[in-house]
Formats: C-alpha cells, sequence, structure tokens
C-alpha cells in the first residue's frame, strides 16, 4: 500500500472516549437434580447424598464487584504517569494491584456532575457486565465514591487501531480482514443481545497485547452503548467521520443498530484507503452505496473488499448487512484460518478439561468462573481459538450442537464423552442461558492452569470479601455471595449459610473462623484434584 496521509485531526474523536489501551435474572433449569460434589470416581467408596439437591443457575454478572463508599486508591496504585487517555466522558488510567503488583488493570475515572451521569455510568456497568466475548474488552469491578466513579477493565497493552495504522503506514488486506473479522463477531454478539456500540471506530479497537505473530483485537469504551430493544434511539452521538447519517440527522426521530454497520463499513475505509469515506462532506443517497469504493484510493483494494465496504455503507439501513452477513461474506469467509486447531494435543486437552469440569460441584464452578471473569486475558491464545473454532456463527456463545460437534470431531462420533454430551452442557451452562458462554468456556478448558494465575485468583478472592474488604472471606461472605449470585432462587438462605459453613469448616486451618489467601488457594486446589473433589462424605459437599 503507499504512503498513508491519515488525516488524523479530522479522524481523531474530540468527544468521547479516546483511551489508546483500554475502554471506555438468571433462568433456572426445572427439575436438574445434581449432586453438589458432581460425579464421583470410579471405585470410590463415598455413598451418595441423602438428597441430591437441585443445582442452581448462578448469575455470573453477580460476581463482578460494585463498590459503593469504598476509596478505590486504597486497592490500586494510579503511580504518577497520567492517564493513558482523556475525552468527554473521563479519562482512563493505568493502574496496578497494591497487593499482586504484577495485575496491571485499565480505570475509567468520571466525576458524576449530576444523577444523569451516574445514571448512565450504571449502565455502561450494565453493558460490559452483559458482553461476554474473545474480542470485547473485560469489566472487572466497578467503584462509586463520592463525586467520582471508577470502572475497572482490562489493560489492553497494544494500543489502539488508529496508532497502529499510523505506525505501520497502512495495513495488509489480510491483517484487515482478520480485524474486521474479529470486530464483527463482537458486533454480532452485542447485538444478539440488544446491545448498540454506537461510537465504532480505530481508536475503540484496541490490541490485546503488543504481540507481532497473531493478531486479537479488543471493542473498547461502551459508554455510548444503548439498550436498542428496550427503548428507540433516537440521540446524535458518536464521531462524525464514522457516525451513519441516520444518527447525525436523525429521521423520525429514530435509528437502528444498523448504524454500527456503517460506522464498520467507515472503519475499513481507513483501515483499507486510508482515509474516511466523505471525508470533507456530509454522506447523501447519491454518494452513499457502491459510489464510496469508485475512487482512485480504491484501485489497488480487491474487488470483493470493494462490495464489502459498499454493502455497508448503504444510505438506507435496512439495506445493510447484518454482522452474521458481514460474517458470511465471501470476502471474510475465503480468507478464513483453514487450519484445524481442534487436532492439536492442546485443543484436545482444552475439551478433556470441558469433559472434567462439568464434574466439578457447584460452589467450586461458581470459584472457578469467578476466577475466570477476573483473567487477563492474554496468554489465553489456546483457549480463544478453540473456543472460535467451536463457535461456528461467531456470536460468542457456544450452542450443544456446536460443542456436540467439537467432541464428535475429537474423541469420535461413539466416543464416552460424546455420549454424555446433553449432561456436560447443561453443567458447564453455569448461568443457566442455554448456551455457554465465554467466561463459562474459560473456567472449565483452563484446568489446573487456573491455580498458576495467581493475579486473577487473588481479584477473585476478593469479590468474595465483600463485608469488611480485610484479606479474610467469612461464613457470611459466602452465603452472601451466593444467595446474591442466585443460587436464593433455588436453595434457602439457610442452605446457603450450610454450605458456606461446610467450606470455612474444610479450609479453616488456623481456626480463625474465616478463610485468608493462602486457605482460599488450597480450596482451589482442591477443585484441580480428581481424587479429593470425589470426597462426598458430607451432605451438603463442596
Amino acid at each position: 500500500m503507499p504512503g498513508l496521509a491519515l488525516p488524523t485531526a479530522a479522524l481523531r474523536s474530540k468527544g468521547g472516549s479516546t483511551s489508546p489501551a483500554a475502554v471506555s435474572p438468571a433462568k433456572t433449569l426445572p427439575g436438574t437434580l445434581l449432586p453438589l460434589t458432581g460425579a464421583v470416581s470410579p471405585g470410590s467408596n463415598c455413598s451418595s447424598p441423602e438428597k441430591p439437591l437441585i443445582s442452581p443457575s448462578i448469575n455470573l454478572k453477580a460476581l463482578i464487584p460494585d463498590h459503593v463508599d469504598e476509596d478505590i486508591f486504597d486497592r490500586y496504585d494510579f503511580g504518577e504517569a497520567g492517564p493513558l487517555g482523556a475525552g468527554g466522558y473521563g479519562s482512563v488510567y493505568l493502574a496496578k494491584d497494591r497487593t499482586h503488583r504484577g495485575r496491571m488493570v485499565a480505570v475509567k475515572k468520571a466525576m458524576m456532575m449530576d444523577g444523569d451521569m451516574r445514571e448512565n455510568f450504571q449502565q455502561e456497568v450494565g453493558i460490559m457486565k452483559e458482553l461476554d466475548h474473545p474480542n470485547i474488552c473485560t469489566v472487572y469491578e466497578s467503584y462509586d465514591h463520592g463525586r467520582h466513579v471508577y470502572l475497572v477493565m482490562e489493560y489492553c497493552a497494544g494500543g489502539d487501531l488508529f496508532d497502529y495504522i499510523l505506525k505501520h503506514n497502512g495495513l495488509p488486506e489480510p491483517d484487515v480482514i482478520e480485524i474486521l473479522r474479529q470486530v464483527t463477531s463482537a458486533l454480532k454478539h452485542a447485538h444478539d443481545k440488544g446491545i448498540a456500540h454506537r461510537d465504532l471506530k480505530p481508536e475503540n479497537v484496541c490490541f490485546a497485547d503488543d504481540s507481532n505473530v497473531d493478531i486479537h483485537v479488543k471493542v473498547i469504551d461502551w459508554g455510548l452503548g444503548f439498550y436498542f430493544k428496550r427503548a428507540h434511539m433516537k440521540t446524535c452521538v458518536g464521531t462524525s467521520a464514522y457516525a451513519a447519517p441516520e444518527v447525525q440527522q436523525p429521521v423520525k426521530g429514530t435509528y437502528t443498530n444498523a448504524c454500527d454497520l456503517w460506522s464498520l463499513g467507515a472503519m475499513a475505509c481507513v483501515m483499507l484507503t486510508g482515509e474516511p469515506p466523505f471525508f470533507g462532506a456530509r454522506p447523501d443517497e447519491e454518494s452513499a452505496g457502491p459510489t464510496v469504493t469508485s475512487g482512485a484510493a480504491w484501485e489497488a483494494i480487491s474487488g470483493e473488499a470493494r462490495s464489502w465496504v459498499a454493502s455497508l455503507l448503504r444510505w438506507t439501513p435496512a439495506e445493510r448487512l447484518s454482522a452474521e452477513e458481514v460474517l458470511n461474506h465471501p470476502w471474510l469467509t475465503k480468507h478464513a484460518d483453514t487450519s484445524n486447531p481442534r487436532s492439536s494435543m492442546a485443543s484436545q486437552q482444552v475439551l478433556a478439561n470441558l469433559h472434567r469440569f462439568s464434574n466439578t460441584s457447584t460452589f467450586l464452578s461458581l470459584c472457578a468462573a469467578s476466577v475466570a471473569q477476573q483473567l487477563s486475558r492474554k496468554g489465553l491464545k489456546e483457549l480463544q481459538t478453540v473456543f472460535q473454532e467451536l463457535d461456528t456463527n461467531g456470536d460468542g456463545m457456544l450452542q450443544l450442537h456446536e460443542v456436540q460437534s467439537g467432541f464428535e470431531k475429537m474423541f469420535g462420533a461413539g466416543s464416552a464423552p460424546l455420549a454424555e454430551i446433553n449432561d456436560m452442557f447443561r453443567r458447564l451452562d453455569i448461568d443457566g442461558s442455554g448456551a455457554i458462554d465465554y467466561t463459562e468456556f474459560l473456567a472449565a478448558g483452563l484446568g489446573n492452569r487456573v491455580n498458576n494465575e495467581v493475579d486473577a485468583l487473588w481479584a477473585a478472592f476478593k469479590a468474595f470479601d465483600v463485608q469488611e474488604s480485610d484479606g479474610n472471606v467469612t461464613q457470611a461472605e459466602i452465603a452472601q455471595v451466593l444467595y446474591e449470585a442466585g443460587a436464593g432462587q433455588t436453595w434457602s438462605r439457610e442452605k446457603c449459610e450450610e454450605l458456606a459453613k461446610e467450606v470455612v469448616e474444610q479450609f479453616d486451618r488456623d481456626g480463625n473462623g474465616s478463610l485468608d489467601f493462602d486457605e482460599w488457594l488450597l480450596m482451589m486446589k482442591r477443585h484441580e484434584d480428581p481424587e479429593q473433589s470425589a470426597e462426598c462424605h458430607r451432605r451438603v459437599s463442596l
């Protein structure tokens, strides 16, 4: 590609979040009778529980803490470097956990001037909790203290796409395809959940790390996100170079999630040619569509790429491709990686971990999911690859038929794991949504690697330290987290307290009535020990 003279001032947003490295009731399965221990190992002398309890569906979003009137500076060190980026909705800082200094997070800080701003912040937190996808930035927790609110998120060390384009003087078409495939998958996931981004642009796409080997991007800054299935969208928002015409000049007062597809097409223009569409002029009905890709800047671009872009930059929103149609467009599918990672030993191990995790108890599944939610997603390439290979429709969730197909290809049509696929799938679906979400997949697929993720284990431990935040988890705190995470829909509060009591009794080595972090680690190691995990001498068991 020839040298690009990108119009930086026009493309870089002056409003909204411009962070370069980070952002911006569960159903119960009726009649699902599962012992809390899960399956017992062959040859075990343990007797079954007298009355197996109904395994509850757990609302995993409840494991992401919301701290009110707690000082974030007691937990995180912001250093002296200043913000990574700033915009109209706040500034983003790089921070370190004061206890586990290796844990780096991005923190979005904003001042709350009125109740509407606080409501908008709470909506952003809610949206980020709802989204669970390999290509969407992960939220860890939030703080509301005084006149400021803070959103603690995954730190994306590779910088944003805009700076990447400038640094590399453009992108080769295969890299453009891979980035757009990942971003579109994230959009499909959000749209399927009824959420529109409304500010998609290169600044809001970040690289998970600075690796030069694999491309892994995250969509960030959901501060303008909106639940479009709950109410009409009618506010003029976003960045003019990428905003759809109906967003800049709302027709009949409302617009749809198709606005994100226009922004995706506009972003692709910048990636392919270094120029935004309609630069210096407002789009109109005559200039939209195929006309967009007819200039000299497009002469070196493939016809399929031009067709793809033109199908998104349609004046009429209903004529634009949907996210699902975008993923199935020949331009993206013909360049898809044809390798089959499911044939590798690593992939076989991941699927074996899924099968073994399905025999894990409810409480330890909850703990593992809490760890998975706090993971830095760096170093999880194998897991991410297997997940995306199984996720054949690209929606960021695994359906039963997708998991079944993956197990059949790996273990064979008549294999024992495949024969148990229905029960396994139900148990892996911790929140009872009818699908295996990305966090549920990570919790199960990590296997004993979870015990190497000390920073995430610490963060998950703190998610249970909800009352005193004193570095100890009490019986009352465990019971509270269980109950508020949805177990109370199936179990009584007394049953939650009974389980919490057993947890503390089994692992409280110093007898102080609570679990410190070392004792918590011991409990998690038991989770990965099949012999210990098979213990079931108690009626209410781990």
